[in-house]
């Protein structure tokens, strides 16, 4: 019987020739990441300082402050830097900040090898499967024992093998797979199991394409996502210097897994995951286009400045594409305009979140002029209230997990805060 990549991961860090999936073992941890926000701060400072321990190994850790930076306001900037004097003190160089979206950071700086065994203290963690590595998301707790003794415990996962062939059509990509994906497979249907990618079509994906199929594997409820070794794979890793070849990193041909989904790709048309569940997935035609952000889904018409987000939606090699949020209909007429500067239309500049300000405009549809329909988001650095002084009201986090806006004008933060955002 053969293995699966993640059971072959699993057998070497733990050391067994041979391991199969619900198995109980102990792991060496290849590379931890923490961010700021489930960072050194919580639970992991004061932890280590209960048991008397320092960092195991400071050369496999990466710290990547990004969530609050730019911070919004003091408590953020506390944060930041507490999590920077922590790095320091504890001889970790491998320390972030300014640097873009922590999991674009551990693959574009080569902090992830095939056959590794990664935590992070993110959900979307499992994003650097794609570089056949075994890549998961941990709490701030568990956090705290890896960093203490470089081993954690895990059951070897199932696998779900995910098998794309054909040619995707125009404007359809690697978001649409994902989202087909998981409504096929169900927002928990991959609870403690390993999403794998195969198929001609996610062989001649490249890099960033991959990275936003394991990235979104968590939607599923999935432990890992994961995407086999090939030339792609090698051509990404030779920018960094590593030459040395990991073909043995897919799964044997008589390999078990526990279920299988096959899809052709060439049937495949844009894809829109609907509220109130990210399985709730229908083609986006299927939607209508009373709302010009379902508009832009339909059109795939692109931004015109690189998005500010670190999802799937992220990487310098992308697309065109939908903005890396949704957008629902929206009262009135919004159309975003510089710090200060004049939109050519009436309206009071308001803004959202720190690097975003929307203008209000009569009418019933999204626009903006000369341009194409849809919302487009203008990045400025401070935050504005419609008469122009700087407002104390925070809304961090726009690019974080589940940030909304929507319809009725909630916007949800990373942490849970409730904002107006209308």
């Amino acid at each position: 019987m053969g293995y699966t990549i993640s059971e072959k991961i699993m057998a070497r860090a733990s050391g067994n020739e041979h391991v199969h999936a619900d198995d109980i073992l102990w792991v060496d941890i290849d590379r931890a990441m923490m961010d700021d926000v489930l960072g050194p701060r919580l639970e992991i400072d004061d932890r280590l300082r209960e048991m008397g321990v320092d960092v195991w190994d400071p050369d496999k850790v990466v710290i990547i402050s990004d969530h609050y930076t730019p911070p919004a306001n003091l408590h953020q900037a506390n944060i930041v830097k507490f999590t920077r004097e922590w790095a320091k003190e504890h001889g970790i160089s491998r320390y972030y900040e300014f640097a873009g979206p922590c999991h674009q950071v551990m693959v574009e700086h080569g902090h992830v090898l095939p056959g590794s065994v990664v935590v992070g203290t993110d959900s979307h963690t499992c994003t650097y499967g794609a570089l056949a590595a075994f890549a998961t998301g941990v709490g701030s707790t568990e956090m705290a024992g890896v960093l203490a003794t470089g081993q954690t415990w895990m059951k070897v996962p199932q696998t779900i093998r995910v098998i794309w062939n054909g040619e995707l059509p125009e404007r359809v990509m690697a978001k649409d797979i994902s989202l087909k994906t998981i409504g096929a497979v169900g927002h928990s249907g991959a609870t403690y199991k390993t999403l794998e990618y195969a198929g001609d079509t996610i062989q001649r994906m490249m890099m960033d394409e991959r990275l936003c199929l394991t990235n979104m594997a968590v939607e599923a409820g999935a432990k890992a996502g994961i995407v086999g070794y090939d030339d792609v794979t090698a051509e990404y890793l030779a920018r960094f210097g590593v030459s040395e070849r990991y073909d043995h990193l897919n799964s044997d041909p008589d390999a078990v897994f526990c279920a299988e989904y096959a899809f052709k790709a060439g049937e495949l048309a844009p894809q829109v995951a609907c509220p109130h569940e990210v399985d709730h997935v229908c083609e986006a035609a299927e939607q209508g286009t009373d709302s010009s952000g379902l508009h832009r889904l339909l059109h795939r018409r692109p931004l015109s400045r690189p998005e500010n987000g670190g999802g799937a939606s992220a990487g310098p090699e992308n697309r065109p594409g939908p903005p890396a949020f949704g957008v629902a209909r929206l009262p009135g007429n919004l159309q975003s305009v510089p710090a200060g500067g004049h939109s050519g239309g009436s309206g009071r500049g308001r803004g959202y979140g720190a690097g975003f300000q929307l203008r209000r405009l009569p009418g019933d549809s999204l626009r903006h002029p000369g341009r194409r329909r849809g919302v487009h988001f203008h990045h400025q650095p401070e935050l504005h209230r419609p008469d122009g002084e700087q407002d104390q009201q925070r809304l961090s986090g726009f690019a974080g997990h589940g940030g909304r806006l929507g319809a009725d004008g909630p916007y949800h933060g990373p942490q849970g805060n409730l904002r107006r955002a209308l």
